[in-house]
Formats: structure tokens, sequence, C-alpha cells
């Protein structure tokens, strides 16, 4: 199966002085897998779906789409 989408050691925090809102996210999407992100308000849905469409952009680590 082909990767689509590759979160690396991926952080992310909203100011400089913030605490991370995702911190070191390890996780590979598949071609034809289907997944389900699921958790609390406030848990980071929104912000790794923003990740992954480069509306948010990394503090540190990288999102790769299509390799």
């Amino acid at each position: 199966m082909n990767k689509i989408i590759e979160f690396k050691d991926v952080s992310f925090k909203y100011e400089e002085e913030a605490a991370e809102v995702i911190k070191n996210l390890n996780l590979d999407f598949y071609e034809g897998q289907f997944t389900c992100v699921l958790g609390h308000n406030g848990s980071g849905k929104s912000t790794m779906a923003k990740l992954i469409n480069a509306l948010n952009i990394p503090t540190s680590g990288h999102v790769l789409t299509f390799g």
C-alpha cells in the first residue's frame, strides 16, 4: 500500500510561549485505508487536519502528503 499522509515527529503549538497542542506525533495513512479520528473537545483533531493541508505549520517535525 502507498502512504498518502505521513506525520513524522510532529509537534505544534499556537503561540511561541504556549504549551504544545500536539507533541511528537508519528502516524501514517495509507491508500484505501479508512481512518476515524476521535477525541474530546480540544484534543487536537482539527489542528491535525489543518496540519495536513498546511493551514497550520508544525513547530517541529514534518507532515508529508504523497511522499
